[in-house]
């Protein structure tokens, strides 16, 4: 094996953090072969130090999101009870610039676990990471002698921090309970419905309670039942209870109780899982609510059935499946898009401060990272190969070869329909199909020979490749022509198909085997997540020609799950596809560009219509001070909404100024840039060039216009024309220079300013 090079190190600094293109497949199978070096010299030091350990390797230069990592990296265990372990190890890699790195690491930890916050504490202590500089290496005999030397003296630690990480595991297990509530002696319900409870009494399991435990609440009585669900957010101890929760007890209490912290994540008390649902449940009808007491221990399987049906039967906004915005330009239609989906994802309502307005900013950030939400924009060109499915060049091994590849549509339908079956499947591991296949994927990437058996003895088949649709397999008689569907991987996962034992169908079991020994220690409870694709500008596409036959899916009772519901067969794939009811569609209408009258009917028959109204009153929250300009005197809604009024008499409602073109105008240089840069330009496109229509919006003080005496002395003298005088009665029409304007002159516009004669 060649040693590692400079150009190895040129090569990941050059693309680290850049998104992987079709064009990039060469480079691809170059940082390939630098982790083939990763390898090798892990083994080499596996083999002289740890003949029983083990090497793990995912040859993968990318991450999820497809983005050139900046370093390559192998996971040594030096016994066979590490590797069962998996959570720690010592690691190898190579890192953009010129460093090769060689430390104890966590594995598969996230960054907010409790375990890696103790690792990162430990670090910080220890010395357990060694960077070698490739300048001060030669050759694999130098690198193997001081990798080995440097984890002689760094083994003592591993085996500390080991140690350590499964007592703080074991420690960390999440508990679950039930905190019972008399409506006798307290309000329950009301304080719920004013969102009052941040504490609970604790009588029982003092010493076990801890933060970050799962709750039940359960309330006594007539109608008896759990009406929240939450989480301990304190120790337990002596907690002073605020006047609003003390404003619901009915009778004296004792101030001296032990009590803990609490956060209610899911406020059941508008639709509470009553008593009588709860008994007739057979996960459920073993919950000790109802006992005498106040805290009862309940099990994870029994807390997961209460998540799964409070999804089912409540939801604090009713939000349409299919909806377009339509309004003027800056009416805030986009960022309005942007706070719907998060709405929708987070089942609540947001408001229209700069808080709100960041925190919105933030989660959506969050779940488009996360793939729930996806945004594209309509034009054109936009066809049903980039929406749906198409089949698309891809050059391999400088081979141009050609692949059905999914759309932007179906591809966030397909991760919404994962979820949606995922939350409905009684397996008992929680890890949906697509995170299985995931690491199915990772796990093919450390080890290519994986072997799949088949009923036959001596039959074993192995992976050759993945693609985006399915992965190739060779038999064992070393036929590579055939592939087995992710699509049909997924239904068979979830028990929506029944195997088959003819053909390619006899492969798929030992696939299937595989992936349900996958586990997801990160996810306690399968939850029905909400998924939204934002379209953009979508009356500026070819409706029918983008959707397609799939027009007729998106209707509420065409979905998957629903009665009536509707599958197709896509044209390219030859697969069934149908629309899952948690993806919700939201779209955007510019209406100076396109009436809504004249948007496909198709289309207005399966969306509902919301106006995004030009609304000047939104300044005063969403602006920095409140719809003024410092120091000017500037009034930017007075000025907005007399704008919109002149335009409104002389155009149309259509055709306003968007309230969002001002939110950002916080100085007098903002105002100018605005009106020069965005509201003189759109006025233009209004009134087609009728520069006296803009003058009778914005006043003399922007719009000039020549009198028939100063026309005449643009003419040449000419004596032989006999119409000058009608020529010259003409109007010439010249906008001021903005840059040359003072706030006297904005007020103007909504503020007549009279001129003594």
């Amino acid at each position: 094996m060649d040693f590692f090079t400079a150009n190895d190190f040129e090569l990941l600094k050059v693309h680290s953090g850049k998104l992987k293109t079709p064009e990039d497949n060469h480079t691809y199978a170059d940082l390939k072969k630098i982790y083939d070096k990763v390898y090798f010299w892990s083994t080499l030091v596996k083999d002289e130090m740890f003949p029983n350990g083990a090497v793990k390797i995912t040859r993968k230069p990318t991450n999820q999101a497809n983005i050139f990592e900046w370093y390559h990296w192998a996971k040594l265990y030096p016994t066979q009870s590490d590797l069962d372990y998996k959570k720690l190890a010592i690691t190898l890699s190579i890192e953009s610039g010129t460093k090769l790195v060689v430390k104890i690491d966590t594995v598969g930890v996230l960054e907010n676990d409790p375990l890696r916050k103790w690792y990162y504490n430990f670090r910080k202590n220890n010395s357990i990471v060694k960077e070698f500089t490739f300048k001060d290496l030669k050759d694999w005999d130098s690198l193997k002698t001081m990798t080995i030397e440097h984890i002689n003296s760094i083994l003592p630690h591993f085996k500390i921090l080991k140690e350590e990480l499964l007592t703080l595991a074991s420690s960390n297990q999440t508990n679950h309970w039930i905190f019972q509530g008399n409506p006798d002696y307290y309000d329950v319900v009301g304080a719920l419905t004013n969102t009052s409870i941040t504490s609970w009494k604790v009588a029982a399991h003092k010493d076990k309670i801890k933060i970050g435990d799962k709750i039940i609440l359960w309330l006594t009585g007539g109608e008896s039942g759990v009406y929240g669900l939450g989480e301990v957010t304190s120790d337990v101890g002596k907690i002073v209870e605020n006047e609003e929760e003390l404003s619901f007890y009915k009778t004296q209490h004792n101030p001296n109780e032990d009590r803990v912290q609490i956060k209610i994540t899911h406020n059941l008390v508008k639709n509470p899982i009553l008593s009588n649902q709860i008994k007739e449940n057979s996960i459920l009808s073993s919950l000790k609510g109802g006992n005498q007491g106040t805290n009862f221990s309940a099990t994870q399987e029994q807390y997961d059935e209460l998540i799964k049906i409070s999804q089912l039967e409540t939801s604090v906004m009713n939000h349409p499946l299919n909806q377009i915005l339509f309004g003027c330009p800056g009416s805030g239609k986009t960022y309005s898009t942007k706070k719907l989906a998060v709405e929708i994802i987070e089942d609540r309502q947001f408001g229209n401060t700069q808080e709100d307005r960041e925190d919105i900013l933030k989660l959506y950030d969050h779940y488009y990272e996360l793939k729930q939400i996806r945004f594209t924009t309509f034009h054109q060109s936009l066809g049903y190969e980039d929406f749906i499915e198409g089949i698309k060049p891809k050059t391999i091994d400088h081979k141009v070869i050609y692949e059905v590849e999914d759309g932007i549509f179906t591809k966030i339908a397909s991760k919404a329909q994962d979820n949606w079956l995922n939350s409905q499947s009684t397996k008992t591991n929680h890890i949906s199909f697509e995170n299985a296949l995931e690491k199915l994927k990772d796990e093919w990437e450390e080890d290519n020979n994986i072997k799949f058996p088949l009923k036959t003895k001596g039959s074993d088949f192995t992976i050759i490749s993945f693609n985006e649709k399915n992965l190739r397999f060779r038999k064992a008689s070393g036929g590579t022509a055939h592939t087995l569907s992710f699509k049909t991987m997924k239904e068979l996962f979830y028990g929506e198909r029944n195997h088959t034992n003819h053909g390619v169908g006899i492969y798929y079991p030992s696939i299937i085997d595989k992936l349900n020994s996958y586990s997801d220690d990160t996810i306690t409870t399968k939850t029905l997540d909400r998924y939204v694709l934002i379209m953009d500008e979508i009356n500026r596409g070819n409706i029918s020609a983008i959707f397609g036959e799939l027009i007729t899916l998106i209707e509420d009772d065409k979905r998957l799950g629903s009665k009536e519901s509707i599958e197709v067969i896509l044209p390219y794939s030859k697969e069934n596809f149908g629309v899952p009811p948690n993806l919700y569609l939201i779209g955007t209408m510019n209406t100076a560009d396109r009436s809504v009258e004249a948007l496909d009917t198709a289309l207005r028959r399966r969306f509902s219509f919301t106006e995004m109204k030009s609304d000047p009153q939104v300044l005063l929250t969403a602006h920095e001070h409140e719809g003024t300009i410092p120091e000017t005197n500037i009034n930017l809604i007075s000025l907005l909404e007399t704008i919109n009024k002149r335009i409104e008499l002389l155009v149309d409602k259509d055709h306003q100024i968007g309230h969002s073109y001002f939110i950002s105008v916080n100085t007098l240089p903002d105002l100018k840039y605005t009106f020069k840069n965005k509201i003189i330009p759109l006025l233009e496109e209004y009134f087609y060039g009728d520069f006296g229509k803009i003058g009778l919006v914005l006043g003399d003080r922007f719009v000039t216009a020549s009198t028939a005496h100063e026309n005449k002395k643009i003419l040449a003298n000419f004596k032989g024309y006999d119409d000058v005088d009608f020529l010259t009665d003409k109007k010439i029409y010249e906008f001021s220079d903005i840059e040359l304007m003072n706030p006297s002159d904005f007020i103007s516009i909504y503020q007549p300013i009279s001129i003594p004669a």
